[in-house]
This record gives structure tokens, sequence and C-alpha cells, in this order.
């Protein structure tokens, strides 16, 4: 828990996409992994906003790396 995943996982029928997508993917924080028949991934986004998952509908899961630092803005002449 507290690692910082991807997760990517099918689609309710009801919330397909406009196009047919049937799969997304989730990012952020994960804050829960229950396994067992009805078991659940839950993740915290940037946002804050947590969302659960079923298992049986996660395809892949993996741990990826933190989001790179913001770098401070460059203060004099612009470079050309």
């Amino acid at each position: 828990m507290g690692s910082r995943v991807v997760l990517r996982y099918r689609l309710d029928p009801s919330e397909h996409g406009a196009f047919g997508e049937s799969l997304s993917d989730l990012v952020g924080e994960l804050l829960e992994w229950t396994g067992g028949a009805g078991g659940h991934a839950t993740v915290r986004r940037r946002s804050g906003e947590q969302v659960s998952v079923p298992l049986a509908r996660v395809v892949a899961a993996k741990v990826i790396p933190s989001p790179p630092r913001s770098r401070p803005a460059r203060s004099g002449p612009p470079v050309t």
C-alpha cells in the first residue's frame, strides 16, 4: 500500500466511450487491495478523489515511479 500504481480495467457497458472504448486506466496511490470474491482496489488520484474498482474488472496492474518533480522557472535572458 502507498505505492504509485496504474490499473487498466474493463468499463461497465454503460460507461463505454463514444468510439466504443471498453478499457480505462487509473493512476494514483494504492490505498487498498482486497482479494477474494468481491475484492477491489482503491486508488487515490492526484486530485484527491478515491476510486474503487472491482478486481474482477482489472485487466492489468503495475507499480510505477513517482511523477517527476517540477523544476523552478528559469531566470535570465531567453535561450535562442
